[in-house]
């Protein structure tokens, strides 16, 4: 399972954590005529409020949910419906035609055109298969969004992202204590029980899948023997005239489907948290998810003689200003009137090209304030032009080629 199918089920777990939750009912209590108690009987009152008894706690708990659930649809709306277009005709545009600025190119220093839309791809542009469309800034492609992540909507994927870890936390959390009680009752009254004993246990057939499938299914197993068993509910709607009123078996009683639910949904989290760590760490270093697959299969290559793959890319160098000193070469007696010429240079996939340093870096994918963090509407701040090179790494491969024969 890839990290876009885990994080696909994010919403979905939420979502059925949530139905569990909030299951709606109205509250009959006996016995009172005040319009305070009238009201509340007649309100639509959250499960665990009757349950438990906490009427704000439930309160503030839905509106977190329905705070966190706006946020997160408002960037999945951003992500599928961002705009990724190239400006222009499809040529290079007039500076790199005229070869005034870095740009990349083929190892013959033509600009780089996208052999399958025959259009000008821009440097970190790659074409998308899945959109048929060369994207700028391309990071990945979303299975679950059917969108592509890059330049105009990683920062509302990021946010997308920590939306929904919280969205999934806060549906889970009210559940955990209803959910541990229920497992300490089944292990206690079935685990060691007769007929878990000769419907699983005792039988050689369990160890087939091995510890982690014998315990995971005889689980299983305990909750359909306590369901048949016809033990009395764990949880009461307080208050209420009819003893036996149950809104929600599904958590008033042990039922293996919640327990399902609460796992999956801590996996999904997990993903959601490996993703979120991941952007942060390739955005603090200039990388994207491209670039990172090309390092692997540089260095892949690099142990490999038969991988004939070459995960390096060709840029153009103008000539250097003429005010600008070099400080890592001296030029020539005698060179001192020959125009400088521009050069073409291969750049292996581990030299820190895009890399600006870590505080830029980020600023470009979040914001330069805090407060901008949560604004996935706003525009990530994108250089472009030589703007976007590391200008350490320019001036060495500079270097590097005037000392090439």
């Amino acid at each position: 399972m890839t990290l876009e199918h885990a994080a696909s089920r994010a919403l979905m777990a939420a979502q059925e954590s949530t139905r569990l939750i909030d299951t709606q009912t109205q509250l009959h209590a006996p016995g009172n005529t005040d319009p305070a108690s009238a009201r509340r009987r007649r309100a639509r009152t959250n499960y665990l409020a009757l349950v438990r008894g906490r009427h704000s706690v439930a309160r503030m708990y839905q509106l977190q949910f329905i705070v966190l659930l706006s946020v997160a649809t408002l960037c999945f709306g951003l992500v599928r419906f961002a705009s990724h277009r190239i400006e222009g005709d499809g040529e290079p545009p007039i500076e790199i035609q005229q070869r005034k600025v870095i740009f990349e190119c083929n190892s013959d220093g033509k600009a780089k055109m996208c052999i399958q839309c025959n259009r000008w791809r821009p440097v970190k542009a790659r074409h998308c298969n899945d959109c048929g469309v060369c994207i700028p800034g391309f990071d990945h492609h979303c299975p679950f969004m059917d969108a592509c992540v890059a330049r105009e909507s990683i920062e509302p994927f990021f946010c997308f992202l920590v939306a929904a870890v919280l969205l999934i936390g806060i549906s889970i959390i009210p559940l955990v204590p209803i959910i541990y009680e229920a497992l300490m009752r089944v292990h206690e009254t079935t685990w060691n029980s007769v007929e878990l004993r000769e419907r699983w246990w005792d039988r050689k057939l369990s160890w087939i899948g091995g510890p982690v499938t014998r315990y995971a299914y005889g689980l299983f197993i305990a909750y359909r023997v306590y369901s048949s068993s016809g033990h009395p509910p764990l949880l009461r709607v307080r208050g209420h005239r009819d003893p036996t009123y149950d809104p929600c078996p599904l958590l008033s009683s042990p039922h293996f489907g919640p327990l399902l639910v609460v796992v999956t949904a801590v996996f999904v989290m997990l993903v959601g948290v490996a993703m979120i760590t991941t952007i942060i760490l390739n955005a603090r270093q200039g990388l994207s998810a491209v670039q990172v697959e090309r390092i692997r299969r540089h260095r892949a290559r690099s142990s490999s003689k038969s991988n004939t793959y070459d995960p390096r890319i060709y840029i153009y160098l103008p000539p250097a200003p003429r005010n600008q000193t070099s400080s890592l070469s001296v030029l020539m007696e005698g060179e001192q009137d020959r125009p400088e010429e521009g050069v073409i240079v291969a750049v292996d996939p581990e030299e820190p090209l895009f890399d600006l340093g870590a505080s830029k870096n980020l600023e470009a994918l979040l914001g330069r304030k805090w407060w901008e963090w949560g604004m996935p509407w706003r525009r990530s701040r994108i250089v472009e032009g030589d703007e976007v090179f590391n200008p350490k790494v320019i001036t060495q491969l500079r270097e590097k080629a005037r000392k090439q024969p």
